[in-house]
């Protein structure tokens, strides 16, 4: 067995090895362990996610999760969510988007806004608005305009209405024993600003702004999913669907998974839809920070110093605050 294993090979072995054997192209293809794709270098295809309630700012992933509404857990700011946007639109061969929503809604401002640069996108390569588990409220909102709209059947989406809540703080004010005085210009100019109680012209106003923004939000589906603006009320007025119930309310267009939902954009956006063929995907995200913490010190020399001229009791309960300075000490003994 020694022998047979490790034989020298001849000279003809060796040349024979050595031979380059050339194949036609359908008998090459059978042995290659991975199949073959081309590669498409004329259109990629753009993803933007968007996490968790909408609010207004920067989005937010803090790292403990509070059981907190609007303050636990990722949240989703207008600010990111429309440079994201624009990002992609930047991209010189973009030949579409699908736009990942997993979110219960936030603020009617701020998917607003989302929804409007959605709608713009729109109009130059195709949207395709593809829902995770949950995307009501202020989530369908943000994906009404797109061309496209696909769920899972399981998806919990719809909620097209509207809740505003402001809090009666009088009787708070008066058992802390704290007296209230406001000072202001106009009837109803503090309105929002939290007052310990509403007249009921306040009131009639709150109600008014809400039904305002429920016909926008109902304007904004009858005009993106050709539905009658009249029509809309038995499945509107913040009904919850499931991805299946919504499509026979045609509020959805297909049910799918994230492949279907590439495969749905490459149709869309005329491009080869071979699976043999490549498209690129580019995932839009924030690569760095658009801005720099400044240090605590100008000078960390001097910073240094002062440290070591502080007392020795004084120093120690410092010590563990120095390490987290935003810059390292270099010392050359």
């Amino acid at each position: 067995i020694e022998h047979l294993l490790f034989a020298p090979q001849s000279d003809e072995e060796k040349a024979k090895d050595k031979t380059i054997r050339l194949a036609n192209w359908d008998v090459a293809a059978k042995k290659m362990h991975r199949k073959w794709r081309r590669i498409n270098g004329q259109k990629v295809i753009a993803v933007v996610s968007l996490e968790g309630p909408i609010v207004m700012g920067e989005s937010q992933n803090p790292p403990v999760n509070l059981p907190i509404p609007l303050v636990g857990g990722k949240n989703a700011g207008d600010v990111t969510l429309v440079r994201h946007i624009r990002k992609a639109e930047q991209i010189p061969n973009l030949g579409a988007l699908i736009f990942y929503v997993n979110s219960p809604g936030g603020s009617a401002l701020s998917s607003d806004l989302i929804a409007r640069e959605i709608d713009r996108l729109g109009q130059k390569v195709p949207v395709i608005a593809y829902m995770g588990d949950v995307a009501a409220s202020g989530g369908y909102y943000v994906s009404a305009p797109a061309k496209h709209i696909m769920t899972q059947p399981g998806t919990i989406t719809g909620s097209i209405g509207v809740v505003g809540a402001i809090p009666i703080i009088k009787e708070l004010l008066g058992k802390i024993k704290v007296n209230y005085h406001e000072f202001q210009r106009g009837e109803s100019a503090g309105l929002m600003s939290g007052k310990p109680e509403l007249s009921d012209t306040d009131r009639a106003k709150i109600m008014e702004g809400i039904i305002d923004v429920y016909k926008t939000f109902k304007w904004l589906v009858a005009s993106n999913r050709d539905i009658p603006y009249d029509e809309l009320d038995p499945i509107c007025m913040g009904r919850v669907w499931t991805g299946r119930q919504a499509l026979g309310h045609k509020l959805t267009d297909s049910h799918g998974d994230f492949i279907d939902a590439l495969h749905k954009a490459r149709e869309l956006a005329d491009l080869p839809t071979d699976p043999e063929i490549l498209i690129p995907v580019v995932n839009v995200y924030d690569r760095e920070k658009e801005y720099q913490i400044a240090p605590a010190y100008p000078n960390p020399a001097e910073a240094l110093n002062q440290f070591f001229n502080l007392p020795e009791l004084l120093r120690e309960r410092l010590s563990g605050a120095q390490l987290l300075m935003p810059f390292d000490f270099k010392l050359r003994l």
